[in-house]
């Protein structure tokens, strides 16, 4: 796993290679990638986590693009 800095332009997010970790293999963690929807690829699977009170969280699950539905099905079993 690997830590970057917390970015606050596009041009600082290019400079740490983001394609590297977005289009890579594997899966992607970007906790901060929420802030450059223009980056997004086109094809992804994006978790928000809302905080409802001090021991609770909610978590969404939204998928872009196709080829997602066994994942989607999959989520909503372990949860439900």
């Amino acid at each position: 796993m690997n830590a970057v800095p917390t970015p606050t332009t596009v041009h600082e997010v290019e400079e740490i290679g983001y394609r590297e970790f977005v289009y890579g293999d594997g899966v992607a963690v970007l906790e901060w990638f929420d802030k450059f929807p223009q980056l997004w690829p086109d094809h992804h699977l994006r978790l928000t986590l809302q905080v409802v009170d001090e021991t609770t969280r909610k978590i969404g699950v939204v998928a872009q693009g196709e080829g997602f539905d066994s994942v989607l099905e999959q989520i909503k079993k372990a949860f439900t």
